[in-house]
C-alpha cells in the first residue's frame, strides 16, 4: 500500500521512484526485511530527494541543495514534546530557531508547515528541519522517524514545503 502512494506521488510530481527490498541477517537464523523507498523530483532546477527506510531502522530523510545568494537563511525547526506543548501557552509543536525574520515569518505562515504541525499534534511525528550553508551551497535537510501511525501522510506536505521554500528563497 505504501508503495502505491509513492507511485501516485511520483506520477503526480513527475518524479523518479525506486524501491529496494533486502533481507538482513540478524544472527541465529533470524532475518529481517530492509526496505528503502526513494523518491527524486526536480523543481526549478533543484533536486529534492526523499528516502524512507524501514525494517531494521525506521527513518525518513529529505534533502535538497538550493542555489541562493541570500546568506542568512540558517535555521532549525525542531519538535517540542507533547508534554512540553501541554504545559505551554504556545500550542505549536514546532520550535523555530533562526536569526532571520524572513525565515521566521515564512515558517510561521507556511501552509505546509501548518499541516505538518497538525499531524505532529495528533501523533508521534517529530521532524527536524535544518537549513544551513555547507561546502558553499545551501542545504535543506529534514530528518524524522517513521515510527508513527501513518508516515505516508507527510510526504506531500513535505514536498509542498520544499517547493514553497525554493519559490521564496532561491536565487
Amino acid at each position: 500500500m505504501k508503495e502505491f502512494e509513492f507511485l501516485r506521488i511520483a506520477e503526480t510530481e513527475n518524479a523518479e521512484y525506486s524501491f529496494q527490498e533486502k533481507k538482513v541477517d540478524l544472527g541465529g537464523g533470524a532475518r529481517s526485511p530492509y526496505i528503502i523507498h526513494l523518491l527524486k523530483l526536480k523543481y526549478k532546477g533543484c533536486l529534492i530527494t526523499i528516502k524512507n527506510e524501514t525494517g531494521t531502522s525506521f527513518n525518513g530523510l529529505i534533502t535538497c541543495v538550493i542555489q541562493t545568494q541570500k546568506k542568512s537563511l540558517t535555521f532549525q525547526l525542531t519538535t517540542r514534546s507533547h508534554l512540553t506543548t501541554l504545559f505551554s501557552k504556545n500550542n505549536q509543536r514546532f520550535k523555530i530557531e533562526s536569526g532571520n525574520i524572513n525565515i521566521n515569518n515564512f515558517l510561521k505562515n507556511s501552509n505546509s508547515i501548518a499541516l505538518l504541525n497538525e499531524i505532529a499534534k495528533k501523533d508521534t511525528f517529530e521532524p527536524q528541519i535544518t537549513g544551513k550553508y555547507e561546502d558553499d551551497v545551501y542545504k535543506l535537510i529534514t530528518e524524522y522517524s517513521l515510527q508513527f501511525s501513518d508516515w505516508i501522510q507527510v510526504l506531500q506536505p513535505f514536498i509542498d514545503f520544499y517547493k514553497e521554500f525554493i519559490d521564496t528563497f532561491e536565487g
